[in-house]
């Protein structure tokens, strides 16, 4: 085992200094790994955030409020893990189309959590009878749904065009 990074730790020094700022080919992939594993974190909790958020849209029509509020506030934290994941995303990218892919998660992501956030403020109107400010709210909710989907049309394309 110790052989194995006194290798690795050998090619890095060379590659360093051989090239100055050129990183080794271990560390590539290394890097691309933490790309993917970024990538797949920031998915599992996009999926959870999805899940509490039709969880949320469930127990509001069914008058639920409680429940409601309780699954889009749960909704919203998922949300904004899977914005820092895919924030770390681009930490790990090894060029600008790998930075606009993440970037665009990211986008996706936080435009998901502001909706979330302007849903539960909506319900918290409606269940404290300010119906003007639950439509109003749903309204703002509705704008960062439309960003959202913008923003995953994007990400969209630019997986169809491999650039992940």
């Amino acid at each position: 085992m110790m052989k194995k990074y006194a290798l690795l730790f050998l090619a890095f020094a060379i590659s360093v200094s051989v090239a100055g700022c050129t990183v080794s080919q271990a560390s590539d992939k290394d890097q691309y790994g933490s790309y993917l594993s970024e990538l797949n974190n920031g998915n599992a909790e996009f999926n959870s955030a999805r899940g509490m958020y039709e969880t949320a849209m469930n127990a509001f029509k069914g008058g639920m409020y409680f429940d409601a509020i309780s699954a889009m506030s749960a909704s919203h934290d998922y949300y904004y893990n899977a914005m820092i994941r895919y924030d770390q995303m681009a930490v790990y990218a090894s060029g600008p189309d790998q930075e606009e892919y993440a970037d665009a998660l990211k986008s996706y992501a936080q435009s998901c959590m502001y909706a979330a956030t302007a849903y539960a403020d909506a319900y918290r109107a409606y269940q404290s009878g300010d119906r003007f400010r639950g439509d109003t709210l749903m309204g703002n909710a509705a704008g960062y749904v439309t960003q959202a989907n913008q923003y995953h049309d994007k990400a969209v394309e630019l997986q169809r065009m491999a650039i992940v």
